[in-house]
């Protein structure tokens, strides 16, 4: 609706009627879309009329200020009436329908914005870091006359509440206000790390169940070490196989052989690249032996062979022990 009708009837005395000035101002900005019109008396009566066209006035919405003044044959105009109308913003509806846990068809239906709009705007942002991933689409005219965009979570950084505004552009440039909703995208969550090790061989199997949202994961980490500086850390990216559970498999030559207590823990990146902690474990990798013997090899107390029964060293390494004075070499 861009127009709306003035209607002055029921006049006395019409026939001496010069003209009928009708002043017509929108609440918005003072006065400052002031248009003075001619009201047009109709051929059939006596009624006099105005045809408004909100473009004249700024495409302001809200209240219309009308006066009617009249002139008389004899040249003297004076007020008669005044009278107010609003053009006003309907505002509709905003439907969200997911697709594919992924992508959501966001629909904008049954607004009105007098004066029209040239095109609607739907800014989407996530509840997390504030609107650090901030998105204004533009929406798309259905053959329904709704405007339609679609949702891809991946463009965002971090799942849970999303929230939608939409806006209506004017002819003037002017956002107006269609409505807001929000939504929310659950996470994906993994299950309890399970850890698999062979001292013998010094390999080591961690596998990461998913619990929920497969296709929200970008990547499942695994970062493992033993140095207390982490001198020997990897970071893993685990693989995922085809019971939807995420694995990886190393061996602790990739370490530096350490032996020791290895800590891994498990981050995993969702859709939208955010990077989340999941949970920490450690895994002991230290020899393994029966018991420690020492035998003295010449007698004199200061030469000793130190063995230890069924040694297994990670990695598959075998050694034996000799003191000197309280000084040990290792040999293989």
């Amino acid at each position: 609706m861009v127009h709306f009708l003035i209607r002055l009837s029921d006049i006395k005395n019409a026939e001496y009627i010069d003209n009928i000035m009708v002043p017509v101002w929108s609440d918005v900005n003072g006065q400052d879309d002031l248009v003075w019109y001619t009201a047009k008396k109709m051929s059939d009566s006596d009624e006099y009329v105005v045809d408004v066209n909100i473009k004249k006035h700024k495409y302001s919405l809200g209240k219309y200020n009308v006066g009617v003044y009249i002139t008389d044959v004899t040249g003297r105009q004076y007020g008669v009436s005044s009278l107010e109308t609003e053009m006003m913003l309907r505002q509709g509806s905003i439907d969200i329908k997911e697709k594919d846990g992924l992508n959501y068809l966001v629909t904008i239906k049954d607004f009105e914005v007098p004066g029209g709009a040239t095109s609607v705007l739907v800014p989407i942002w996530s509840e997390v870091n504030g609107q650090d991933d901030l998105i204004w689409y533009t929406a798309k005219k259905n053959v329904k006359d709704q405007y339609e965009i679609n949702l891809d979570v991946s463009k965002h950084k971090g799942l849970g509440k999303y929230w939608i505004n939409a806006y209506a552009v004017q002819p003037n440039g002017n956002l107006m206000g269609l409505g807001n909703t929000n939504i929310s995208v659950e996470s994906p969550a993994l299950g309890k790390m399970q850890v698999e090790s062979d001292k013998e061989s010094g390999k080591l199997k961690i596998t990461v169940p998913v619990n929920k949202n497969a296709g929200l994961i970008k990547n499942v980490l695994i970062p493992i070490w033993s140095d207390k500086n982490q001198g020997n850390l990897v970071w893993y990216t685990a693989k995922k196989n085809a019971k939807n559970e995420y694995v990886v498999e190393t061996n602790i030559k990739n370490h530096k052989y350490h032996s020791g207590i290895y800590w891994i823990d498990v981050y995993m990146t969702d859709i939208t690249g955010m990077l989340t902690g999941v949970e920490g474990t450690q895994c002991d990798m230290s020899p393994d032996y029966d018991n420690l013997t020492a035998k003295d090899i010449d007698g004199s107390e200061s030469v000793y062979q130190l063995n230890l029964n069924n040694l297994k060293v990670p990695g598959g390494e075998k050694w034996s022990a000799f003191c000197r004075l309280g000084k040990c070499r290792w040999t293989e």
